[in-house]
């Protein structure tokens, strides 16, 4: 399970990626479950979704260089046992990312490139977004940015109350600007973006 990005992005927060390429039985081996975990894991069905659930820990471990637990709010926003940090967690098909920090709200998002998000542009961008987000690699950063800073406010916004400002991404990483409005209140976010193989990922911070 190679760690292919970890990068201190800024002050007190630390992004990592890993490309997921070993199978259940080893991701087993490499993150021994304690008791504690067990009886969380025993609860998951999906074979996928176990084997995302041992990925996440080990690229967190990795990157703090100890073991911690990770805990789940009643909307599903992961958060570590002792809060000692903020983190954000996503998962692809073939990458597992997450982004901590002991200074800012985090959210992150990462997704596979592919024509899926056409058949469904219309339930996440705004109608102006859609004049102007016309490439698929722009269609699918506009729903990983939505994602971004959904998982920052949890169940409070829906995709359309945030605005995606026009953008063209010419090179592999890069960022953008967006904003949400809830009533007569606005909040900008900068996103950035990183490519990873035919994934993009987007990350902001607050």
């Amino acid at each position: 399970m190679p760690l292919i990005f970890k990068s201190n992005v800024a002050q007190g927060t630390l992004l990592g990626v890993w490309k997921k390429e070993e199978d259940f039985e080893l991701l087993q081996t490499v993150y021994p479950l304690r008791a504690e975990e067990k009886l969380d894991f025993v609860k998951i069905n999906n074979i996928q979704r176990k084997s995302e659930w041992l990925a996440t820990r080990i690229l967190l471990t990795e990157m703090l260089e100890k073991r911690k637990t990770i805990n789940y709010s009643e909307h599903g926003k992961p958060q570590l046992k002792d809060s000692s940090l903020m983190l954000s967690i996503s998962h692809s098909k073939n990458f597992v990312a997450i982004i901590i920090s002991n200074q800012h709200q985090v959210g992150i998002d990462i997704e596979h490139v592919s024509e899926r998000v056409r058949k469904v542009i219309h339930k996440f961008l705004r109608d102006a977004e859609i004049q102007w987000c016309q490439t698929l690699k722009q269609q699918t950063l506009c729903w990983c940015a939505k994602e971004t800073i959904f998982k920052i406010y949890e169940k409070e916004l829906d995709f359309k109350d945030v605005e995606i400002q026009a953008f063209q991404p010419d090179a592999e990483h890069g960022s953008f600007w967006a904003r949400t409005q809830k009533g007569d209140q606005y909040k900008s976010f900068k996103i950035n973006f990183l490519e990873f193989d035919d994934d993009v990922l987007t990350y902001t911070l607050t």
